[in-house]
């Protein structure tokens, strides 16, 4: 029989847990940050910025492609040799602000804790639960104590967990570890971020997709400021049934814009 722990684990957006393992490399992460700041980019100037040979930057930036960060373009000139462009995608450049939105020295720290799906699912457990003791941990992950105390203290250097010394009831312990500012503010718009590779993939008029996503834009700003009470699935159940609705009312629209043009 599963724990609660396990059932979030399920619950987080696979695509979002690929982009953050992807990003947690400090490699990758700065070549996602130049093409998020300098745009649509080729390979000799990613080569150029980062001082990367191309049989050492191209393994990256496929890792960047493959986990939806990243989109790759070839582009065939005179002669008809192809060129390879980079750029952020909508979905790379959400994730990415998302983090940036958290104290610099934590953004990386942040990421290899995120990466963890048990990691990220024991900070949404606190978010949404309240603080919790470390014997708690324990008892909800079934680990040992030095395995949950690696974990906590990369949620700590992550910036999404903090210590509070208020004595526990139940278990005698001073030492509480609870949600930080940063922890509220990221966790809800990362659970919505599946949404924006979702968007991105099954709407193809590019004006259409902007219209849905400044929508979801609206609900992650308004999940970003939720309180600890504000955060449960049927919030973000609801904003993803919203989204689905927009997505097949755009879908339906292209389809009968299509059956004019072959009228």
């Amino acid at each position: 029989m599963e724990n609660g722990l396990e059932t979030l684990v399920k619950t987080i957006p696979k695509p979002v847990l690929s982009a953050i393992q992807a990003l947690q490399n400090p490699r990758r992460f700065s070549i996602a940050i130049l093409l998020l700041e300098s745009g649509k980019q080729s390979l000799s100037f990613l080569g150029r910025a980062t001082q990367s040979e191309n049989v050492a930057l191209i393994p990256q930036l496929n890792i960047l492609v493959e986990s939806g960060i990243v989109e790759k373009e070839l582009l065939t000139r005179v002669g008809k040799e192809q060129y390879s462009y980079y750029l952020v995608t909508a979905f790379g450049k959400q994730l990415i602000e998302v983090i940036a939105s958290s104290v610099a020295s934590t953004r990386l720290p942040m990421l290899k804790a995120l990466a963890n799906p048990l990691r990220f699912a024991l900070a949404r457990h606190v978010l949404a639960s309240g603080p919790i003791s470390f014997s708690g941990v324990v008892a909800i992950t079934g680990l040992e104590k030095s395995a949950v105390a690696a974990h906590l203290g990369k949620l700590e250097a992550g910036g999404l967990l903090e210590k509070e010394f208020s004595r526990d009831k139940e278990s005698g312990e001073y030492s509480m570890y609870k949600a930080t500012r940063a922890a509220k503010d990221v966790i809800p718009r990362l659970m919505l971020l599946d949404q924006y590779w979702k968007i991105t993939r099954e709407v193809k008029n590019i004006a259409k997709q902007e219209q849905v996503l400044a929508t979801l834009r609206e609900a992650i700003m308004g999940a970003g400021a939720a309180t600890d009470a504000d955060f449960c699935h049927e919030v973000l159940d609801l904003q993803r049934s919203l989204v689905d609705a927009m997505l097949a009312a755009a879908d339906a629209g292209e389809k009968k814009a299509h059956a004019k043009k072959l009228a």
